[in-house]
């Protein structure tokens, strides 16, 4: 990932071709963050992510480390992203720590 200073966008790697992107950014305690969006989500299947993210992050509070540090997610509908100029209809988005979860790493 590279950030160009000037106009302070990242990069992302594209990991479904229009579908799905990732981000590596950096939060404010210098600590790498995942950001994976994922873009032509509409009607039942953004309803189905915003599910699918609660779920995330109540299985987050477990503690498992087989699974990723979830920060936040949620989901843009098509109307939310026309207001912002998007012409993609539905965006969903997930935010987890990079790298994962240390093993033994407890809430």
């Amino acid at each position: 990932m590279k950030i160009d200073q000037g106009t302070a966008l990242a990069s992302g790697t594209e990991l479904i071709p229009g579908h799905l992107y990732r981000y590596r950014l950096v939060d404010r305690a210098g600590r790498s963050v995942d950001l994976h969006v994922y873009a032509g989500l509409a009607g039942v299947a953004g309803l189905l992510w915003e599910l699918e993210v609660r779920m995330l992050l109540r299985l987050d509070g477990s503690g498992l480390t087989a699974l990723p540090e979830i920060l936040d997610g949620g989901y843009e509908d098509e109307d939310a992203t026309r207001r912002a100029g998007v012409s993609t209809p539905g965006i969903a988005r997930a935010h987890s720590r990079a790298g994962g979860r240390p093993a033994g790493h407890r809430p």
